[in-house]
């Protein structure tokens, strides 16, 4: 299986269309074993979700609509069982009696194509089941058994698309999420710096003004000194 991992795509689609269902459904089930777990199954897809994965990959190939409200196993699934099944016994008086009966794996069939109940309870319950039933059911005609697993492989493989795309998605949302809060931080930062530029202007501003000031005080100061400044004359008589 490790080998097979290794190849080219082109080469392993090639190997898979000579490898049987039953082989399938074994190795994908190997590599996929989480989805068997019904919790897993809810935890990667909400109710509504596993309810139309429900209704797409087992209702829908398994029956079609008759009318609004009744769906019917599709023809050539039926065509592939007897009409009905003869179970002969004896009565109380020993009398050799016979019942005819639908095939019992057409009960399950139908029981299969039903709306199943989906909650946090059940979880994935109703996807495990389908896939363990196709994945066990068995018959003496190769043909149904064959149709079995090919319903368990597609089962499997279509739950495992839709959880690694619902896992894409989520992701996705993570990172444009994380993007925006990026480049939410750094508008915030921007604003910050905006904010601290003016500050710092105004912060020199004021320093300007103060030390503007202080030089006009000193200057005036020095001028009125100046100004003030008493001016002495000596006068001298001189007798002529």
């Amino acid at each position: 299986m490790k080998r097979l991992l290794r190849f080219p795509p082109e080469l392993k689609r090639l190997i898979y269309s000579y490898v049987d269902y039953d082989t399938k459904t074994k190795i994908s089930l190997d590599r996929y074993p989480e989805v068997l777990d019904k919790a897993y199954l809810y935890q990667c897809m909400p109710i509504t979700q596993l309810q139309t994965l429900y209704f797409n990959i087992v209702i829908n190939k398994l029956s079609e609509s008759v009318s609004s409200k009744r769906r019917a196993v599709k023809e050539y699934i039926t065509e592939m069982f007897p009409s009905y099944v003869v179970y002969k016994y004896t009565d109380e008086n020993g009398d050799e009696c016979d019942t005819k009966t639908i095939h019992p794996l057409l009960n399950t069939i139908n029981m299969l194509k039903g709306n199943p109940t989906v909650n946090s309870k059940t979880k994935g319950e109703c996807i495990v089941k389908a896939i363990l039933c196709f994945k066990t059911m068995k018959t003496d005609d190769k043909k149904i058994d064959a149709f079995f697993r090919k319903m368990a492989y597609h089962i499997i493989m279509s739950t495992v698309w839709h959880v690694k795309k619902k896992k894409v998605a989520k992701l996705e949302k993570e990172q444009l999420k994380e993007m925006l809060q990026q480049e939410k931080l750094k508008e915030i930062e921007y604003e910050k710096q905006l904010v601290n530029e003016q500050k710092e202007r105004k912060r020199r501003k004021v320093e300007y003004q103060k030390l503007h000031d202080k030089m006009s005080t000193k200057l005036s100061s020095m001028y009125k000194k100046s100004i003030i400044m008493p001016i002495k004359y000596k006068i001298k008589v001189v007798k002529l």
